[in-house]
C-alpha cells in the first residue's frame, strides 16, 4: 500500500508564535504517522506535513487531529472565510528520497543518534 501525506498551512496570531510552536512541537505522533514535520514559512505562517503508513491510517487519525486543532485554534488567525484557520490538503506519496521504507519508522532505522545539534551548522576542519 502506498504511503499518504497530509499538509496543513496555519497562520498564527501575532505574539502567539512561541505558544503555537510549543504546542505543536510537543504533540505526540498519531497511530500510523510515519513522519511529522513543521516548517516556519514566515513570521506568522507555518506548514505542517505528515507522512502516513497509508491513507487508511491518515483517515483514521483525523478525529484526533481535529481534537488537537481544537486545543490550538485560539492561537490561529483566519486564513480566509472559505478556509477558516487551516489550509489542509492530502494525497498519495509518489516520491520520497532519503528514507529507508523497510524500517517502517525513522527511529527504528536509526540505531544510534549522533551527538549533533541539528539547529546549528556543522563545524568543518580546514
Amino acid at each position: 500500500m502506498p504511503k499518504a501525506s497530509n499538509i496543513v498551512r496555519f497562520k498564527v496570531k501575532q505574539d502567539h508564535q512561541g505558544e503555537f510552536e510549543n504546542f505543536i512541537g510537543n504533540r505526540d505522533r498519531y497511530e500510523g504517522e510515519f513522519l511529522s514535520t513543521v516548517v516556519k514559512t514566515s513570521e506568522d505562517t507555518y506548514c505542517a506535513f505528515g507522512i502516513w503508513d497509508d491513507e487508511e491510517a491518515m483517515v483514521a487519525a483525523r478525529p484526533e487531529m481535529i481534537t488537537f486543532l481544537d486545543t490550538i485554534r485560539h492561537l490561529l488567525s483566519e486564513i480566509s472565510p472559505e478556509l477558516g484557520v487551516t489550509d489542509p490538503v492530502s494525497g498519495e506519496v509518489l516520491f520520497l528520497d532519503g528514507i529507508d521504507w523497510r524500517s517502517g519508522t525513522l527511529h527504528e532505522y536509526v540505531t544510534e543518534l549522533p551527538d549533533v545539534d541539528y539547529n546549528e551548522p556543522p563545524e568543518w576542519d580546514d
